[in-house]
């Protein structure tokens, strides 16, 4: 019985990972994220959220195959949560993006960590066939407020940031009202 329960919460487990970037995947992004929506609706703590996304991603993979893609994002989730605090929560979003979950994090706070997080992706060096490779990250930065609705409306609001610090010049961090 006990093996049997042991090996039930080991498939939960598995069942809320990437199997490739070993962060959580979209579904526990889910089921954190509506905890801590309402743990900060109910306490008025603050909640923030950075959108982050591997630069030029697709020509990396083009020019170095898919096994040293593989490589790259495994090694900018390792990066990423090593700069990230130990209650932040690291989702691989889908393809090269993740998303940070910051509970109990103002915007100002958050934007320490995600610049934090920038520069550790930056100096990680990627080991290829090639010889070392590099890459660099662009990450939007929301905080929950009184007006938001929903996690959704944050969540697009940090993505909107995100495409501005691309469409600044890849390499950034920015936040709602830059």
């Amino acid at each position: 019985m006990h093996t049997s329960q042991r090996l039930q919460e080991e498939i939960h487990a598995q069942a809320r990972r990437d199997t490739l970037t070993d962060a959580y995947n979209r579904r526990a992004l889910i089921e954190f994220a509506d905890k801590e929506w309402s743990r900060s609706v109910r306490h008025d703590y603050p909640l923030s959220i950075l959108s982050v996304d591997i630069d030029h991603f697709k020509t990396f993979n083009d020019q170095h195959g898919h096994q040293t893609g593989d490589i790259a994002l495994v090694q900018v989730s390792k990066a990423a949560q090593a700069a990230l605090r130990s209650n932040d929560i690291w989702c691989r979003y889908g393809g090269e993006e993740f998303i940070a979950l910051l509970p109990n994090t103002t915007k100002d706070q958050a934007m320490a960590v995600a610049e934090r997080l920038r520069q550790a992706v930056e100096t990680t060096m990627i080991s290829s066939p090639h010889g070392s490779l590099s890459v660099s990250v662009s990450i939007g930065v929301a905080e929950r407020s009184s007006n938001h609705s929903s996690l959704s409306e944050v969540l697009a609001i940090s993505d909107a940031a995100l495409y501005r610090a691309k469409a600044a010049g890849r390499n950034r961090v920015f936040a709602d009202g830059d």
